[in-house]
Parts: C-alpha cells; sequence; structure tokens
C-alpha cells in the first residue's frame, strides 16, 4: 500500500500501540511506566507542535506556543531550567494571544486539485473542496481536531479508497450524489455513519470505498 495514503493513521496506530506496550511491560513490573511519563510528558506537546507546523494545521501561533511550552516544561521536568512557569502564563498570553490575532485568518474552505489526499489536524479544524479531475483517494486523519472534506467537485472515473482516522475528532465527509459508497471501520467508543443513498438506476456509479477507525470520534459521510 502507497506508505501516503496510511501516514496519518499510522502514527495514530503506533502511538497507540507503543503506549500499550509500555503500560505492558509496566504491569509486569519490567519498568516504571508512569515514572517514565512523568518525566518525558512534554515530549507530546513538542511533538504536537511540531506536526502542525509540518502540516500547517491551524494557527501558526498555537504551534509555536505548544512548542515552547514544551520545551520550558521538558527542561523543567530535567531539571535544567529552574523556573516558575507560573509566572510566565501572563507574558505569554499576551505574546501568543497578540500573534493569534496577526496570524489569523477566516475560516474558509479551501479548493486543492491533488488526485491523492494526505492531511493531518492536530488540535484544529479545516475545511478543503477537492476538485480533482481523476481523484484516487489518500488519508485524512483528525486529532482532536475536525476536517470537513467536500469531494462533490471531484471526478471519480472507477473507485478509490480513501483512509479516515478521527481520534478525539471528527471527520465530515461530503460526496456526489451519484457515487457510491461503501464504509467499513473499527468504531471505538465512537461512530461510524454512512448517509448516502445511492439511485439504483446506476448500476456502474463510481464506488468509494472509505476505511474508517473512530477513536472518542465521529466519521461521517453524506451528499
Amino acid at each position: 500500500m502507497n506508505a501516503q495514503l496510511v501516514s496519518g493513521k499510522l502514527w495514530v496506530g503506533v502511538l497507540f500501540i507503543v503506549a500499550g506496550v509500555l503500560i505492558f511491560l509496566d504491569q509486569l513490573h519490567l519498568i516504571s511506566f508512569w515514572q517514565l511519563f512523568s518525566t518525558w510528558w512534554p515530549l507530546l506537546l513538542l511533538g504536537i507542535g511540531l506536526t502542525k507546523l509540518i502540516a500547517r494545521s491551524g494557527s501558526p501561533a498555537v504551534a509555536i506556543l505548544l512548542l515552547a511550552l514544551g520545551a520550558i516544561l521538558q527542561l523543567q521536568r530535567l531539571r535544567l531550567l529552574d523556573i516558575d512557569l507560573l509566572s510566565l502564563i501572563l507574558p505569554l498570553a499576551l505574546i501568543f494571544g497578540g500573534a493569534a490575532i496577526l496570524l489569523s485568518k477566516a475560516k474558509q474552505t479551501a479548493t486543492i486539485s491533488t488526485d491523492r489526499l494526505n492531511h493531518f489536524a492536530v488540535l484544529g479544524g479545516s475545511m478543503h473542496r477537492v476538485s480533482s479531475s481523476n481523484f484516487q483517494g489518500g488519508s485524512v486523519t483528525a486529532v482532536m481536531g475536525g476536517v470537513e472534506l467536500d469531494l462533490r467537485d471531484a471526478v471519480l472515473l472507477s473507485s478509490a479508497t480513501l483512509e479516515v482516522t478521527a481520534v478525539m475528532g471528527g471527520v465530515e465527509v461530503r460526496v456526489p450524489n451519484h457515487w457510491q459508497v461503501e464504509v467499513s471501520g473499527t468504531p471505538v467508543l465512537g461512530g461510524i455513519e454512512n448517509r448516502v443513498i445511492t439511485d439504483s438506476n446506476l448500476p456502474d456509479a463510481p464506488i468509494l470505498h472509505v476505511n474508517a477507525t473512530a477513536v472518542l470520534g465521529g466519521v461521517e459521510i453524506h451528499t
């Protein structure tokens, strides 16, 4: 399978597996998971901030704030920085609040013409309208955020597969009313809903296969 197709889903799956293995080893008294976590948890903030910058998901000010906060907290946990974080809250809030105002944009739908999607949203939301003349599927992942994907202007020649992953977030996909949609998925304390009703008089309609994973989140497909 194309690596680009599963990139977002792959990282989410790997994160869950690593966490599960570490907790399992902790239960066997081979490591102290919570001691490790209490020391290194700020790396999660650094990872999310870096991902948001690379994927250009949401406001850059939020990504920079997460990176700065993660770096300060990590240095504190390693006892390399002796500083009262509470005293920095007000100036940091003013600095990044001002940066967010300067860098913020009205929420707009971005039109993209790529044939294969690879979108990853973390702690933010995005709206995309796809106008591809040969849509070939791809990957859409939302982690603690939301993605609205509009495929009504896309052309599906035969069939395609779309990997959709929602972790503590939501993904909404809109398709043309002449497409057939086949959904398979794994909801874990979440929901997957296919509301597409295809006209039975269109036996040769193109087929979109949706492989959905919803963990404490939701995936919805409709016209």
